[in-house]
């Protein structure tokens, strides 16, 4: 069962420094690829890779796009979602691919874990006075 939240409830990106791991599946090839997560929202996020070509494929392809998955290890957990490319690109200051990616067919028991780690970027965010 696929559970949604209010349209904007977890739209607000907080920065984060979290290990994930990208699981990319094409009909007849599969790999993992290591990111990092620099960007967090309950709906999306902002993934740093060395790389967007994987055994002479490209993540993102007009035609063909590979199921994606990404497992996120945050310090409330972790969370594995279903993804969608929404954009990349080259980011020369430094030297690695900025890509944006969007959570899809999020399932009703990560959305706890999706609640926790808002709430607690939320509040670091109010302790330190950081701005977003």
């Amino acid at each position: 069962m696929l559970f949604w939240k209010k349209k904007g409830q977890y739209e607000k990106r907080y920065m984060v420094l979290w290990n994930a791991l990208l699981e990319v599946r094409f009909p007849d090839f599969q790999d993992q690829l290591s990111v990092t997560v620099d960007h967090f929202s309950g709906v999306d996020a902002v993934v740093n890779a060395d790389r967007v070509f994987l055994n002479g494929r490209y993540l993102i392809a007009e035609n063909g796009q590979p199921e994606l998955k990404v497992k996120i290890f945050s310090p409330e957990g972790v969370f594995e979602s279903g993804i969608e490319i929404r954009w990349y690109r080259w980011s020369v200051k430094k030297s690695i691919y900025e890509i944006g990616i969007k959570f899809i067919n999020t399932l009703k028991d990560k959305q706890t874990i999706i609640d926790r780690i808002i709430k607690k970027l939320r509040h670091q965010q109010m302790t330190c006075g950081c701005s977003p």
